[in-house]
């Protein structure tokens, strides 16, 4: 896998590679997909692993405030109808504790 693309999927989190992308990458670094992903990355105290089937709820402004000013960082994913998922990260410094 060339240098410049794994470089291209790091800087554009919208780059949608195909499913065995992340195989051969894991395959080459000798781990897993799941490492890849930080899947089995220790959890924080107090969390738990996703659902396996989540589902996706619609929040007015006030109630994204409030849940995302519980902290001061975290990752989102937004899904948009005529786009692909888009998954980032986000901090609230005013808001964290």
């Amino acid at each position: 896998m060339a240098l410049s693309y794994l470089r291209h999927l790091e800087e554009h989190p919208d780059a949608a590679p195909d499913r065995g992308t992340p195989r051969s990458l894991a395959a080459a670094l000798e781990t897993t997909v799941a490492e890849l992903a930080g899947g089995t990355a220790e959890l924080p105290p107090g969390r738990e692993q996703a659902a396996p089937a989540p589902e996706f709820t619609e929040l007015d402004a006030g109630e994204c405030q409030a849940r995302l000013g519980t902290h001061g960082v975290g990752r989102i994913a937004v899904a948009a109808d005529d786009g692909p998922l888009v998954r980032t990260q986000y901090g609230c410094p005013d808001l964290g504790s």
